[in-house]
């Protein structure tokens, strides 16, 4: 196991955290705390997961989760800076968006793009 000598720790300062810019941004993380939970608590209400009727209640609670924290955050849309990850993942939705296009079964893959978009 190496280690680092301290000296060289000392040069490189920690970055920042980066500070809430308000009760928009708080408010929405604190949806997307209340979300998960919903999704779970969807899941959890069913014992059967053999038909698609029972993904309904944890699908509709994603999608009204993305929504109320999209909404909350969408007048900090000028101030929003796109880092690579973040090109990665329109990138991951546009091809789900071509690949929907060309699927044989345009239910199932609007259903999934519709997923993944609000993930």
């Amino acid at each position: 196991m190496s280690t680092v000598p301290f000296h060289l720790l000392d040069q490189a300062p920690l970055p920042e955290p980066e500070q809430p810019a308000g009760w928009r941004e708080a408010l929405a993380v604190r949806v997307l705390q209340a979300g998960a939970v919903a999704v779970v608590l969807a899941a959890a209400m069913n014992r059967y997961y053999e038909l698609d009727r029972f993904y309904v209640p944890k699908e509709l609670a994603l999608h009204l989760t993305a929504l109320l924290a999209g909404l909350l955050v969408l007048p900090l849309v000028r101030h929003l800076r796109f880092r690579a990850v973040d090109w990665l993942l329109l990138a991951c939705l546009a091809l789900g968006l071509v690949s929907a296009a060309f699927a044989t079964n345009r239910w199932l893959a609007g259903r999934a793009l519709a997923i993944t978009a609000s993930g």
